[in-house]
């Protein structure tokens, strides 16, 4: 079930869930512009710095589902909005995993031609 639909139907996540779910999708926009400059610039320094944000944002993941599934057992947050919210959170991890596969390739990929080599 999509978020619109959730919507629709007038649920909607916790103020707590809805909070987590903001500060994950944010810590991993920044962690994805940091990885693009360095793969733009070939900054191995800024590439190994994102990655290794990758456990402490993988923790961070996995707290928020156990506070999702302790909120939904004091029916904090409907059954509805559950499947839709932990959707959200794997994609978010998923999305982590990708970003730390861009970081990767910096130190994989050569400098390009005169370019500054920072490695």
């Amino acid at each position: 079930m999509s978020a619109e639909r959730l919507w629709a139907q007038g649920l909607t996540f916790s103020p707590e869930g809805r909070q987590e779910l903001a500060q994950l999708a944010q810590a991993t926009l920044e962690r994805l512009e940091r990885a693009l400059t360095a793969l733009a610039t070939g900054d191995r320094a800024l590439a190994q710095e994102v990655e290794r944000q990758h456990p402490e944002l993988l923790a961070r993941l996995e707290a928020s589902r156990q506070a999702h599934l302790q909120r939904l057992r004091h029916r904090e947050e409907s059954r509805a909005s559950t499947l839709t919210h932990l959707d959200l959170l794997l994609l978010v991890e998923e999305l982590n995993e990708g970003v730390n596969r861009l970081a990767h390739l910096v130190g994989e990929l050569k400098p390009p031609v005169g370019g500054d080599d920072r490695r």
